[in-house]
């Protein structure tokens, strides 16, 4: 037995995951101190809004393109793995940790937070990859990966790691 499970649901998933995304780096630039890391999460907050975008047009472009409807998954644990991920993803971003910005110890578990976000984006987005049949798009979603894995680099090595929050 299979289960369809639609590129659109998947792209849809990837939206929200981004909208999320940018809703957590904007509640925690509003709650942070110093004016490099409210600056840093400012940005990744419009990054963020630049992926919904991206993500929005492969959507929109594979419906009026008529693209296959779906993919079919045997009915095992790798059909729930896309939907199971971004559950978990979305669940983790969506702790409204930016109001505990006051504290150091708050600061290093929204540190982590955001950066499991991004490790884990590059994960369900190289899923999504893999659906996709026409190489630019898969560029497309390339590109959106490597920009992840820019902002883990950016969130280990920029402001947020600094002591000067002040």
């Amino acid at each position: 037995m299979s289960v369809e499970l639609t590129i659109g649901e998947v792209l849809r998933i990837a939206e929200n995951i981004e909208r999320e995304a940018a809703a957590f780096f904007r509640r925690a630039a509003g709650a942070a101190f110093s004016a490099p890391a409210r600056k840093l999460l400012t940005e990744l907050a419009e990054m963020e809004d630049e992926h919904v975008q991206v993500f929005e047009g492969l959507r929109i472009q594979m419906s009026a393109q008529d693209e296959p409807s779906g993919f079919f998954l045997p009915d095992s644990s790798e059909r729930k793995a896309l939907p199971v991920l971004a559950h978990g993803i979305i669940e983790n971003i969506k702790a409204d940790l930016a109001a505990s910005f006051q504290d150091q110890a708050a600061r290093e578990v929204i540190l982590k937070r955001a950066l499991d976000f991004e490790k884990d984006t590059v994960v369900f987005y190289t899923g999504v990859k893999e659906m996709l049949s026409s190489p630019s798009d898969k560029q497309r979603v390339d590109k959106l990966i490597l920009e992840e894995l820019r902002h883990v680099l950016t969130l280990t090595a920029g402001p947020l790691t600094s002591r000067e929050w002040h």
